[in-house]
């Protein structure tokens, strides 16, 4: 993430070689971070296990007696991860796939990304909704959470549809067929 706001910020280079080389490595952030664009259920898969390594680091700075890192804090409320996603999608990935868009000549493929983004900065929207509820309630909404992560799970080991278009949409960005 160190050279993130380059990619969406700097001028594509003039000089063809230099030009093809930022088009691939731009590639690579995007790919880096499509998890991000794809079906709600295997993205949030994706995120439940940064999650779990975030929780590990803030589990080793409670045990040092450190305060924990935001976001880092095992006991946080989901409403509470909804509302970091939201902000992560909003700022971070979509001036991406922005920018993606744009030296990839306006690709469908990456409107669909754009889309499927939408979709769920929209879902954790709607998952960062705080209300109280009573106990039954949120033990409906423990079990709704492990179908959905079963859910994921199914749609990871499943046939790599959204793959194939990222990888065709990288590939029509560089004028070649995937």
């Amino acid at each position: 993430m160190s050279k993130h706001m380059e990619y969406i910020h700097s001028l594509m280079p003039i000089d063809e070689e230099e030009r093809l080389l930022f088009r691939l490595a731009f590639a690579l952030k995007v790919a880096d971070m499509s998890h991000n664009v794809r079906s709600f259920p295997v993205h949030n898969k994706f995120v439940d296990m940064l999650k779990e390594e975030f929780y590990q680091q803030g589990d080793k700075e409670r045990r040092l007696r450190m305060q924990v890192t935001t976001g880092m804090d095992r006991h946080e409320a989901y409403a509470e991860v909804g509302e970091s996603q939201v902000r992560f999608l909003s700022v971070f990935i979509g001036p991406l796939l922005e920018r993606w868009h744009a030296h990839s000549s306006g690709s469908p493929l990456v409107k669909e990304m754009q889309r499927c983004l939408l979709q769920n900065i929209s879902m954790w929207s709607m998952l960062s909704v705080r209300e109280a509820r009573p106990p039954e309630e949120d033990e409906a909404l423990s079990r709704a959470a492990e179908a959905l992560r079963a859910s994921a799970a199914e749609q990871l080991h499943g046939p790599p549809r959204m793959m194939r278009r990222s990888t065709q949409c990288f590939a029509t960005g560089f004028g070649m067929d995937a």
